[in-house]
């Protein structure tokens, strides 16, 4: 069988082995694995999976009809000014294909050994971000593995070793990039491709943005490690609150250019020279040298991952911890009571080891509420400011409004970081990874939202493409092996979905997963919102009584009562007393303990919330959820103007038959037959947010926590 699927054409092209060596070194030797990235373009290209959603040409998109800059919204790649400004630059009727690369370092095994892999992964910007996240959707490919091997230390200095793993790493990517250069050329002819959708189109691949984090960023760029990748700040000046010149690739080539012509008039070598500009320079080429309409430094993108979740997020923790106490801020977070999408740490955060960026992302999520009387009000904005930044940060789309909201809180934490000094849990702030803050509008403007470029989606790739083949090799010559299982891989993927394509099965197949689904859950949609949950209770006869109990919700049965007698005639409704006194004409209910909402989609699939009323069983504790709920006809979606809090309570659906003096009869008509919820209302919101956090918080006084006079209808 393995040989009738080896038989399958490759799908981005053969698997090319080169070797490299240094001069003074050649028994040293460093193996490249890769292939040709225009046949790895080619394949995307034209794969008929993502012929519908390819996008061929930039666009600018704005918020109204004013087509101004101010109005200006920056979303996908295709929305940001290097797309729209390449464009221009070549010939006339040619399509852009920004190209996207990235490298990350990756540990095969997990608990002995050392073995490593070094992939180079590529895509497409013309691909929807939302496609190239998912690992399922053959948005990304790989293209090379890179060498692991470090040079020998014998004989050479710290500065010599250095400087011959930033050579290695350099040639490499030359070599696998190398037929980039011609290929996107503005005055040459581009390449011809032929799309999914069977169009032919004259096609110039540019290298637009390289996903890296920052010790690969300045490894990339060769930059000085501990100053900025993207301009020429020195390594003591990253306190700065504003961004230095920009570095510009011209400017780097030229500077290592300069101490290469001095080099030779003798006294000091090309590196010491170029450092002086915090340039690594030395006797080899960077690999960008010669990219058409590309500048390095600005390809750079941010990465949400590594620099503010394990960079900015990581270091404001530990200084809170010292401010606050170790201790102190455990305690305050084990007490937080659970809540949709949020990570509840019941042993606090103080124990965790390697700490994943989704655990800082749920940390996030806490940590300035449990700040709240325990910081002076100078160190809580300070916090404010930079997790409201980090949260600014990861919007799918920006316009100049929002833009301006990460300026100035960036310009916040700037002006009250001081009192982590004060409080002596900081010395300075001379650190790369907040220094990089500065750039992220402009790389916003530049390439599109963050979530273009973010480093976490290309490690979940580590899995299908390095970690798995890993596992199926015999781990002696392990590369070849794990080449061999990612090719069938693919061959297999792709001749799967070309049948189904070829056969019109895949529209059969969608059709059954649509009534598949439908079967398990119903989904009510309005304007600006859909409600879904499944089409069984979870409970299908659960007693009042102990709906009462198990839910803590004593004033459900008056509630529901009084909400009955409002759905009858004028001519049959009871007085408020002896609607209280009567008797319910059912003993159970229908009951669910979930219910999904999914906000409108705009641009992307938006993410969906499981909202929880569960009740105490013997293998697991209550949970009720707070929600938000529109009061009235001036609540806003963005505001909490007409809005209040309450906490779910019981998620439920009328009888369809009910006791009439011991005989079964069909329910009134009047009788709802949507999805009802029971909640208790929290206290009001204050008049105006705290000062310091920007949180709302309830009034305060002898108000008491009450229900609602009806079910809320879902």
């Amino acid at each position: 069988m393995l040989n009738k699927v080896d038989s399958i054409p490759e799908r981005c092209g053969p698997w090319i082995t080169k070797k490299l060596s240094f001069k003074d070194r050649p028994e040293e030797e460093y193996l490249i694995r890769y292939r040709d990235p225009i046949k790895a373009i080619q394949a995307l290209w034209g794969d008929p999976s993502l012929a519908s959603d390819l996008v061929y040409r930039p666009a600018k998109l704005f918020r109204s009809e004013d087509q101004s800059e101010e109005n200006k919204i920056f979303s996908e790649m295709w929305t940001g000014n290097f797309w729209n400004e390449a464009q221009e630059q070549i010939p006339e009727g040619g399509t852009i294909a920004p190209v996207i690369i990235a490298t990350d370092k990756t540990q095969l095994t997990q608990f002995s050994g050392n073995k490593s892999a070094y992939p180079v992964y590529l895509t497409l910007g013309n691909i929807p971000k939302s496609l190239r996240r998912k690992p399922g959707s053959r948005a990304c490919i790989l293209i090379a593995y890179l060498s692991v091997d470090k040079p020998a230390k014998e004989g050479l200095s710290q500065t010599q070793l250095k400087l011959r793993r930033y050579q290695l790493f350099h040639k490499s990517m030359a070599i696998i990039l190398e037929s980039l250069k011609s290929a996107g050329n503005p005055s040459g002819p581009g390449i011809e491709m032929v799309g999914g959708d069977g169009a032919v189109r004259r096609v110039y691949p540019l290298l637009a943005i390289y996903v890296a984090d920052y010790p690969e960023q300045c490894l990339v760029s060769c930059t000085k490690y501990g100053t900025c990748p993207r301009c020429r700040r020195k390594a003591d000046e990253l306190h700065i609150g504003d961004p230095g010149e920009p570095r510009t690739q011209d400017w780097t080539e030229s500077k290592i250019q300069e101490a290469r012509q001095a080099a030779k008039q003798g006294g000091r070598g090309v590196h010491s020279r170029t450092m002086e500009d915090d340039i690594v320079g030395g006797n080899f080429e960077p690999f960008w040298s010669g990219f058409p309409l590309t500048d390095i430094h600005q390809c750079l993108a941010p990465d949400v991952l590594h620099q503010l979740y394990q960079g900015v997020l990581k270091h404001l923790v530990t200084w809170i911890q010292i401010v606050v106490g170790k201790e102190e801020l455990d305690e305050r977070i084990k007490r937080l009571p659970p809540a949709p999408h949020v990570r509840h740490f019941s042993k606090g955060i103080s124990s965790l080891a390697q700490v994943s960026g989704t655990e800082r992302k749920h940390i996030a999520r806490v940590l300035l509420a449990c700040l709240h009387g325990k910081m002076e009000p100078e160190g809580i904005t300070a916090c404010r400011a930079i997790l409201h930044f980090i949260q600014l940060a990861q919007y799918p789309s920006h316009d100049q409004e929002t833009l301006q909201y990460m300026k100035d809180e960036l310009r916040t934490w700037n002006t009250y970081r001081r009192y982590f000094i004060q409080k002596e849990a900081r010395v300075h702030f001379d650190i790369p990874k907040f220094h990089s803050l500065l750039h992220y509008v402009d790389s916003i403007q530049y390439i599109g939202s963050t979530d273009n470029s973010n480093t976490e989606a290309f490690e979940r790739l580590h899995i299908d493409f390095a970690k798995e083949g890993w596992r199926s090799s015999n781990k002696r010559d392990y590369f070849p092996q794990m080449i061999s299982f990612i090719s069938r891989q693919e061959k297999i993927s792709s001749l799967d979905f070309y049948k189904s394509w070829q056969l019109d099965i895949g529209k059969d197949s969608s059709t059954v997963q649509e009534r598949t689904e439908e079967e398990d859950t119903l989904t009510v949609s309005s304007s600006e919102v859909s409600v879904s949950f499944s089409k069984n209770p979870k409970e299908p006869r659960k007693r009042l009584d102990a709906i009462v109990v198990l839910h803590d919700a004593p004033g459900f049965l008056p509630t529901l009562k009084l909400f009955l007698n409002e759905l009858l005639s004028p001519s049959d409704r009871q007085t408020t007393k002896k609607a209280l006194k009567g008797l319910l004409p059912f003993r159970t209910l229908e009951i669910w303990h979930s219910f999904g909402l999914v906000p409108l989609k705009v641009l992307e699939e938006p993410e969906k919330s499981l909202i929880k009323a569960q009740p105490l069983t013997s293998k697991r504790s209550s949970r009720f959820d707070t929600v938000l709920v529109l009061e009235n006809d001036e609540a806003e979606s963005t505001a909490v103007q007409g809005c209040r809090v309450a906490r779910l309570r019981v998620i439920f659906r009328l009888p369809q038959t009910i006791d009439n003096y011991g005989f079964s009869e069909k329910a009134p008509d009047r009788w709802p037959r949507d999805l009802l919820a029971y909640v208790t209302w929290y206290s009001r919101f204050k008049p105006a947010p705290d000062k310091a956090t920007e949180l709302l918080g309830k009034e305060t006084g002898n108000q008491k926590t009450f229900s609602t006079n009806a079910p809320i209808f879902l």
